[in-house]
């Protein structure tokens, strides 16, 4: 469980607020919750919930419905959702970036307070 709830909330590309007066609800959830692509019979066996975009936005709906919810969403805002392939690659990559957040300048860093500065 920890695994796929780092997936959904932990990337170079996701911003972390300090302040709830920083971010609005919609806008935060469709931004800042990744959807992560796995190979399809990883998501059954993880009933979708890695369509955590939609769960986000609806935690109401039925987990065998997020798929065509994520879907639609994707389609209505594909400049917001962020869509991530899985790879060990960038799993270790995550996992050696996002160790610490600095809320004041919105960047990961690493335990020594090094921000990474390739391409994300």
């Amino acid at each position: 469980m920890g695994f796929v709830i780092y997936l959904h909330h932990t990337d170079p590309t996701v911003t972390w607020y300090k302040d709830e007066k920083e971010w609005e609800f919609t806008e935060a959830q469709l931004a800042e919750t990744t959807h992560v692509r796995f190979p399809k019979p990883m998501n059954l066996l993880l009933h979708h919930i890695l369509e955590h975009t939609a769960h986000h936005l609806r935690p109401m709906i039925p987990l065998y419905r997020l798929g065509k919810a994520q879907a639609a969403l994707e389609r209505a805002f594909p400049s917001k959702v962020k869509v991530i392939d899985w790879t060990p690659t960038r799993y270790i990559r995550s996992t050696k970036v996002c160790k610490l957040y600095d809320f004041d300048n919105k960047v990961w860093l690493d335990f020594d307070g090094r921000q990474d500065h390739s391409n994300h």
